[in-house]
């Protein structure tokens, strides 16, 4: 009897092993390999290496649209910017340094728990419509890989924002962010009182909004003024009216790399 009790012994290891997916699974390989080998990215601060934005609806062709965000960026040198909207129409925007482990940590329950490649972008494919649809679009890209998925891919609420909640909070110290330097452009409007208004003296800040207007073309600026106009859009909306003498403008501030669709920094 006793010399059964070794081959007892090696089935029932066989069979543990088998359980707990050993045995050359692959997705046991996977789950045991070092997260580098799978999960990289290029380390540059202008490198998206991931991104939750909300596109299209009635208002993306505005030019106040330039001042939008997207909701929650992580960019290749590990820092994130994020938006958090008040109820009082004002938008902080946050930023922050990640580590690596925690993002190890995201980018593997994306990709596994939330089976993100399975989803596929299908917005593009829909009917012509005479309004267009605001698409949620979840962007990924690690391992040699971007993948891109939308509403329209598959997925169903509330997953875009199960994933834009734990992006946010990914962060244990926030901070305010704040740019030193970037595009403005300005367009001339009617007063509109329903619409919260800024005093701009352009003598004093030595910024001509009406001459930006009338130039027709952003330009690129650094300083105080970008902080200042910058806080003014942030505290009462991107609607918000701009007075200089006698006219009134609405005004755009795009950031290289944070606002969606700003044109590069000049060489």
């Amino acid at each position: 009897m006793k010399r059964f009790l070794p081959l007892i012994a090696l089935l029932l290891t066989l069979a543990s092993c088998q359980v707990l997916g050993g045995g050359g699974d692959d997705n046991a390989a996977g789950s045991n390999a070092d997260p580098r080998e799978t999960i990289y990215w290029t380390r540059t601060p202008e490198t998206v290496v991931f991104r939750t934005d909300v596109v299209g609806g009635e208002t993306a062709q505005l030019f106040t649209a330039k001042n939008e965000i997207p909701n929650c960026t992580i960019y290749g040198d590990n820092h994130i910017i994020w938006t958090n909207t008040a109820g009082d129409n004002s938008t902080q925007i946050l930023t922050d340094i990640i580590p690596d482990a925690t993002l190890y940590r995201f980018f593997t329950d994306l990709t596994i728990a939330d089976r993100i490649y399975t989803y596929t972008a299908g917005a593009n494919t829909q009917p012509p419509s005479t309004t267009a649809p605001v698409v949620e679009t979840l962007a990924l890209n690690i391992g040699g890989r971007e993948h891109i998925t939308d509403a329209f891919g598959g997925w169903t609420y509330p997953y875009f924002e199960s994933i834009l909640n734990r992006c946010m909070a990914l962060s244990e110290a926030p901070a305010i962010y704040e740019p030193s330097e970037a595009w403005i452009s300005a367009v001339e409007v009617p007063y509109d009182s329903n619409r919260p208004q800024r005093l701009w003296d352009n003598v004093a800040s030595g910024l001509d909004l009406a001459q930006i207007a009338d130039g027709g073309e952003p330009q690129w600026i650094t300083g105080n003024n970008v902080a200042i106009i910058w806080a003014l859009i942030r505290g009462g909306g991107a609607e918000v009216q701009f007075a200089q003498d006698i006219r009134n403008f609405n005004v755009a501030l795009q950031v290289p790399n944070v606002t969606r669709d700003a044109p590069p920094r000049p060489d």
